[in-house]
């Protein structure tokens, strides 16, 4: 595509424009390693590539357009910068991973203040380690769950900074085989997984919204997870966890908010190794189906100093047993009836997750369309008053 008097091309230390007669992926080919290149509006045909380093700046929202066919930006060399750029239609095969934004082999990218629009895969990181990800807004095809790719994906690419990002209409945003990611005030909505970690040690999540997917955030194979701040709202279906983790050590989650998922925590053999610690810590679980879901041979897990409000169970098994080799430790119980005779704000009497109607439940799932009904607040208030009916 000729591109009339849309581009400027600057060496390092500056240099003379490019001339107006040549396609960008004309001019990214002729600029020397580090130059910047800078794209003012215009609609660019994809693919481009680029395997040297080299930064490209958008000025007026430019669009690199894919036309449907395979991957829009390809980036194969270190130090790479993508700045102010739509970028959209992308290519449908799965087979083939088509992607607005692919690099591979290319540590350091930068991506920030795009947008990437109907696109199959949003950005896709493969052996790029230290990339920086900010402030994209990054919306999926309009096609069936599950024909579609993901808003972003981290394959073996450590030390990644992700902020500010948002994402709609992609499958999950993973992070596998990726150590030490940061991932800071992003929006992950409509997806299947909100995050997806994946045999990754030393990750951050801090301050992110995850609404409206199956399952907010899950990790599994993992060590040394740290999740603070972070909204986990609707999150419903079958397995509409807010959190869960499989198989993983070392996690603290702090001052979380848990709001109207099926279940807010979901546990699996969590810890997995004896001295490791799992720790939920000023956590708010409000509304839920249910606050905290595990499996029996969950242990030695630490709950300290958390809400929980008005869920309809607050904590249950998956199965036989119960949540007692845990720690649970000055928790807030909204359903809690006792005393504190001492004034020193704790009950004199443990709490007990024990209702009647969640026995039925576990026994019978379907019963749980009759959450709320005044038939179970009846059946409810005569297992206190009469308790023969005890579970």
């Amino acid at each position: 595509m000729i591109i009339p008097l849309a581009l400027a091309l600057w060496a390092l230390l500056g240099g003379a424009p490019a001339d107006p007669g040549r396609s960008l992926q004309e001019a990214i080919d002729a600029a020397p390693p580090g130059a910047t290149l800078e794209v003012r509006g215009g609609v660019h045909d994809g693919p481009i590539r680029i395997d040297k380093p080299l930064t490209l700046i958008g000025v007026d929202s430019p669009v690199l357009d894919g036309q449907g066919q395979g991957t829009i930006l390809w980036i194969t060399a270190p130090g790479v910068t993508v700045r102010g750029f739509v970028i959209r239609r992308s290519g449908r095969s799965l087979t083939h991973e088509d992607a607005g934004i692919r690099a591979e082999g290319a540590p350091g990218v930068i991506l920030e203040d795009n947008r990437l629009e109907d696109v199959l895969f949003g950005i896709y990181l493969k052996d790029s380690p230290g990339a920086r990800i900010r402030n994209n807004r990054i919306r999926g095809l309009d096609v069936p769950e599950a024909e579609r790719g993901d808003a972003i994906r981290l394959w073996y690419s450590s030390d990644a900074y992700i902020e500010g990002n948002e994402t709609e209409r992609g499958r999950d945003v993973i992070i596998w085989f990726s150590d030490r990611s940061v991932l800071r005030d992003n929006r992950f909505r409509g997806g299947r997984y909100g995050i997806h970690y994946m045999y990754c040690n030393e990750s951050l999540a801090e301050g992110n919204i995850l609404e409206g997917n199956y399952v907010g955030i899950y990790m599994m194979y993992s060590r040394g997870g740290v999740f603070r701040r972070n909204r986990f709202l609707h999150h419903r279906g079958p397995s509409g966890y807010g959190m869960a983790f499989k198989d993983s050590d070392e996690i603290l989650a702090e001052e979380n908010l848990f709001a109207d998922n099926t279940a807010a925590l979901f546990l699996d053999n969590t810890p997995r190794a004896e001295g490791s610690p799992v720790r939920f810590e000023r956590n708010l679980f409000a509304y839920n189906g249910i606050g905290v879901l595990a499996l029996p041979m969950v242990r030695r897990v630490i709950f300290r100093e958390n809400v929980f409000w008005e869920n309809e169970q607050q904590a249950a098994v998956q199965g036989e047993g119960n949540l007692q080799a845990n720690r649970w430790e000055g928790n807030f119980w909204s359903d809690y009836v006792s005393f504190d005779v001492d004034g020193d704000g704790i009950g004199d009497l443990p709490y007990r997750s024990q209702r009647l109607f969640e026995a039925l439940t576990d026994a019978m799932p379907a019963l749980r369309i009759f959450w709320g009904t005044p038939a179970v607040q009846a059946l409810e208030t005569a297992a206190r008053l009469v308790p023969f009916f005890a579970p």
